[in-house]
């Protein structure tokens, strides 16, 4: 049986594993690195094997450490959840809630399902902050972020806000009349395509499905082209005429119908994986609940 003196060094294990440093961890609960250094190795030295890989730049679990890590991790969850509920029992939510999410995300997802909890909930306030890459929320104070579910790590909570978003290439109607429409992917080469790139300095590749084999994919690399930081302002110089834009299908449903664009290419369109909001299970307050169960799909 573990001794009880192990039982907060369990918890400072945690941590270190989640921020993969000894030294964000120590900053985080107020406590030297040293001494939390000291002390998973007086854990280390108790069970009979090492349960963290030390390097001069990282920690890394070990596959025992891994699996010591779940149990922990499990535990303390089912113990802050309870704790957590006891004190908000007959308790009206308030606080802050900070959400790291696209443009995209927070005008057209968040805000719209959002927005009925104004009134319903008065005291809980909302703080969206526009990224359009993936942000550590740990490391950077925010109590959820939005992405899609292929990139959220394993050590967080995730919970569908979506079921997909669906791939639409648009263009103006001026600029399919002086050039012709494209008739597969291939074709896209002889267009000015508009780029999308990532805050890591990457452009997104315009992803097709083959309709003669759904299994296959086509992928187009924009060169050569005017490059914005969020779909919004693609889908602005799309009206304009400047090129071609890739973008959700939510974007521009009512530039479709009112015949501001036009989409080309619709049998090869592709729909991306669920978008999800993520969570530290450690940090959900009655406010985020709330939240929550307003992005909650309903089935």
């Amino acid at each position: 049986m573990l001794p009880r003196k192990y039982l907060n060094v369990l918890y400072q294990f945690m941590c270190v594993a989640d921020y993969g440093s000894f030294t964000k961890a120590a900053n985080q609960l107020g406590v030297t690195q040293a001494s939390i250094s000291k002390q998973i190795r007086e854990l280390e030295k108790f069970l009979g094997y090492d349960v963290l890989n030390r390097t001069t730049r990282k920690v890394f679990l070990t596959q025992r450490g891994k699996m010591l890590y779940e149990g922990v991790k499990a535990s303390y969850t089912i113990l802050e959840e309870g704790l957590s509920a006891l004190n908000d029992m007959g308790r009206e939510p308030k606080g802050t809630v900070r959400i790291n999410a696209s443009r995209h995300m927070i005008d057209y997802v968040l805000t719209p399902k959002l927005a009925k909890l104004a009134k319903l909930y008065p005291l809980v306030n909302v703080e969206f902050f526009e990224a359009n890459g993936f942000v550590d929320l740990l490391t950077d104070g925010f109590d959820a972020g939005v992405r899609l579910e292929s990139q959220i790590p394993n050590n967080f909570i995730s919970l569908p806000i979506n079921n997909g978003l669906k791939m639409v290439v648009v263009g103006s109607p001026a600029l399919f009349a002086r050039d012709g429409f494209p008739k597969s992917p291939d074709d896209l080469e002889a267009y000015p395509c508009l780029a999308y790139r990532f805050q890591t300095n990457k452009l997104w590749d315009w992803e097709f499905i083959d309709p003669q084999d759904n299994r296959r994919r086509i992928t187009h690399a924009p060169k050569n082209s005017w490059t914005y930081g969020d779909p919004i302002s693609l889908v602005n110089a799309a009206r304009l005429g400047v090129g071609l834009a890739y973008v959700p299908l939510d974007l521009v449903e009512e530039d479709l119908h009112e015949g501001r664009l036009v989409q080309v290419l619709p049998e090869y369109g592709i729909t991306l994986p669920k978008t999800c909001i993520y969570y530290s299970d450690r940090r959900v307050s009655q406010a985020l609940r709330v939240i929550l169960d307003a992005l909650k799909l309903k089935e």
